[in-house]
């Protein structure tokens, strides 16, 4: 198992060009305008210090080949949004307490960013897991991007 983590994050730092800071399952929400992704989708949310790497990874098992033909065509996608092309972020939490204790949704991110072309796009996306929680995967991000800044 080790061997295979090891593996993964040297793959993952190469391609996302740095040191692993943190990552984070997530999922894309509605909302998304970057044309690589849909919304529904899984994937992996890598933080390094300059850049952010959105991985998905196909799916090639039987049961999801079932309900949808679209699945079964899927294929791995990676997204790279380095911190000098981000416009903004913003973490939305639920406010209200009730929804919050009775239906716990995770807090989402809006990402807004400029790609290659520098049109502007946007990533809506809420963390699903993250080994050190979601509010420290916040912070890192944030911090990630204060170092770069300055």
């Amino acid at each position: 198992m080790s061997d295979e983590y090891d593996e993964l994050q040297a793959d993952l730092e190469s391609e996302a060009g740095g040191t692993i800071l943190n990552h984070a399952m997530v999922r894309i929400q509605p909302g998304t305008t970057s044309p690589e992704l849909m919304s529904d989708l899984f994937g992996l949310l890598v933080i390094t210090p300059s850049r952010l790497l959105y991985k998905h990874y196909a799916q090639e098992n039987w049961f999801s080949g079932m309900f949808s033909a679209k699945n079964r065509k899927s294929k791995e996608i990676s997204l790279l949004i380095d911190f000098s092309d981000i416009v903004s972020i913003k973490r939305i939490a639920e406010a209200s307490f009730f929804k919050r204790l009775l239906f716990t949704p995770e807090p989402y991110y809006s990402i807004h960013y400029r790609d290659t072309n520098r049109i502007q796009r946007t990533v809506q996306l809420s963390v699903s897991f993250c080994k050190t929680g979601e509010p420290v995967f916040y912070k890192q991000l944030t911090e990630a991007m204060d170092k770069l800044i300055k």
